[in-house]
């Protein structure tokens, strides 16, 4: 006769499968049932074998939701923190995900001591790393560091000359102009120009201070 093999799954008896290769997907043992054999002149005894399958890593890639095609910028800096909503992450498993985050030094794969507490918020660069907790067919895994960038915001300053009368007193620049959207700055540095005939002057009329 043809030699025939079940399997049956130790946790759960009702499930017995005939193709170990693709059927026996379940982590865990297996028994292995032997059947089929005959011999005009031999009585067959079977012994009952053991599969065990055991649980693999998974394969988890990051990508951050650049704004762009061509950065890695997942957002401008606003002040709130980066979420995992702005990045995609495939998988085979479903295990729970645990975003972790760390500061990019020299272009180089960040090492250990620079992860940090948080998402991060400042603008800069960084490295995002999934770890997937261990369920059903997957031991716990964890990503590849990839790297993104939160973008500088850019200043919409907005200057507006103050009406004065020459008085042959020194002045500031503030007494000079009114400032707007510099929240932020440390510091303004103002730099002047020579306007001639009603058209502003290439670098070159800047006016020393």
């Amino acid at each position: 006769g043809t030699v025939q093999y079940k399997y049956v799954y130790k946790d759960d008896d009702t499930k017995e499968y005939s193709n170990a290769a693709s059927d026996c997907s379940p982590v865990g043992e297996y028994n292995i049932i032997v059947s089929g054999l005959s011999a005009d002149n031999y009585k067959m005894e079977y012994v009952p074998g053991v599969m065990t399958v055991n649980p693999i890593a998974d394969t988890i890639t990051v990508t951050p939701k650049a704004l762009t095609d061509t950065t890695d910028t997942v957002k401008i800096y606003d002040g709130t923190s980066v979420n995992e909503n702005m990045f995609t992450v495939t998988r085979n498993g479903n295990g729970d995900l645990t975003f972790k985050y760390y500061k990019k030094k020299d272009g180089e794969a960040a090492p250990e001591d620079t992860a940090l507490e948080s998402a991060p918020s400042e603008a800069g660069s960084y490295y995002v790393e999934v770890v997937e907790a261990a369920r059903d067919n997957y031991v716990e895994t964890t990503s590849a560091k990839v790297p993104f960038t939160i973008g500088k915001k850019a200043f919409a300053l907005s200057v507006t000359a103050k009406d004065m009368v020459y008085n042959n007193k020194a002045v500031t620049p503030e007494d000079l102009f009114t400032v707007t959207g510099n929240e932020g700055l440390e510091a303004l540095q103002y730099t002047y120009y020579k306007k001639q005939a009603g058209v502003l002057e290439p670098e070159e009329t800047a006016l020393a201070e």
